[in-house]
């Protein structure tokens, strides 16, 4: 049984092919920042932790300004994701800002109780003591660590 990394590559990009396929246009993200959705990205905060915000609808973009960073006037300024993402810079460098004022603990809080979209990014050493990470790693007879290519999940 064998895998293509260039397939599983471009399952990873299947955003980005559709992309140009329907349109005839060349995205190249930026960073972490996702190429179809504003916001969608990673935040440093205050404890520098970082957290993956995804904001999927203007009803939800809506509820984030108002409720959990404070930003009303973005509601309107930003009302919908194509205009949101035509000044993606701008709001993720703002975001950036904001998230840094408070403990990930906060954010994480406010996000839950009004329904957004938000996680902590584990490092890698906490990410592998995770279910799935513990089940990714198996170990050669002389002791060294391999993560096969088809996982046991």
């Amino acid at each position: 049984f064998e895998i293509s990394m260039a397939k599983i590559s471009a399952m990873f990009q299947m955003g980005q092919y559709l992309h140009y396929l329907t349109t005839g246009e060349e995205k190249i993200r930026n960073g972490n920042d996702d190429l179809f959705l504003c916001p969608f990205s990673f935040y440093k905060t205050k404890d520098s932790v970082r957290l993956s915000i995804g904001i999927v609808s203007d009803e939800q973009f809506a509820r984030f300004c108002q409720l959990i960073i404070g930003k009303p006037e973005w509601i309107k300024q930003f009302p919908t994701n194509i205009i949101r993402l035509n000044n993606s810079k701008e709001i993720n460098a703002e975001l950036s800002a904001i998230f840094s004022k408070k403990n990930s603990t906060e954010w994480l809080d406010l996000c839950k109780k009004y329904q957004i979209a938000c996680t902590k990014v584990n490092k890698v050493s906490e990410a592998l003591e995770q279910p799935f990470g513990k089940n990714l790693v198996e170990y050669t007879k002389c002791n060294f660590p391999i993560i096969p290519v088809i996982p046991r999940y």
